[in-house]
């Protein structure tokens, strides 16, 4: 962890925290630069982090004080359609 002051100082200490991986924003250019099957590859990698921090937080009985729970949520992306 980096932080410019003290841990979770500043607008990190006032901001709720959000893991959401922006899949759709990369997949164009990671398909460009390392082909369909490596770009679907590293979103699954990227996915499966959310399980993971989930499950640390209930072994460590980290989910009252993290507040951390799983979401349901979605992103729109426009396109202009010129």
């Amino acid at each position: 962890m980096l932080e410019a002051r003290e841990t979770c100082s500043g607008a990190t200490g006032r901001n709720g925290g959000h893991v959401n991986p922006p899949l759709f924003h990369d997949y164009a250019e990671l398909k460009e630069e390392h082909g369909i099957d490596a770009a679907r590859m590293i979103l699954r990698f990227r996915l499966a982090h959310l399980g993971e921090l989930q499950r640390v937080a209930e072994e460590e009985g980290a989910t009252a004080f993290s507040q951390t729970r799983a979401v349901e949520s979605f992103d729109v992306h426009f396109e202009s359609q010129r």
